[in-house]
């Protein structure tokens, strides 16, 4: 038998307060089912945006503002930031193609990276 040993890469992004509210009404108005539930109670966008009230009430400096994201959790996002144009402003919807250009490239680099991340194993004899 032989298996595929494959790692996946865990993100340490920084976001900010105005992003994640942006994300979070993205979330919230999405027609798929999915990225509307990451904004609701159990969601990982739920769990960030509590996190970040958090940071706030108690003065973290704002280069504490950091999420950890899976490969599939910032997939999501980018299905969310697809929907941009129902933004209500300009200058929101200038961050939403900022953060979405940003979450592409992470993923881009990453996807580049992945055969250093991987080994093919055979178990046969074993």
């Amino acid at each position: 038998m032989k298996v595929l040993i494959r790692s996946q890469p865990v993100f340490d992004i920084p976001i900010t307060p105005i992003e994640l509210g942006i994300l979070k009404r993205m979330s919230e108005s999405h027609y798929d089912g999915h990225c509307n539930s990451i904004s609701r109670v159990g969601g990982f966008l739920y769990g960030w945006t509590n996190h970040q009230e958090f940071l706030a009430e108690i003065d973290a400096p704002e280069d504490q503002y950091r999420v950890t994201a899976t490969w599939s959790q910032v997939d999501t996002l980018l299905k969310c930031l697809e929907m941009r144009r129902y933004l209500h402003s300009d200058d929101e919807r200038e961050i939403a193609l900022r953060l979405s250009r940003q979450l592409f490239k992470l993923l881009q680099v990453a996807s580049e990276s992945i055969g250093a991340w991987s080994r093919e194993v055979n178990l046969e004899g074993s």
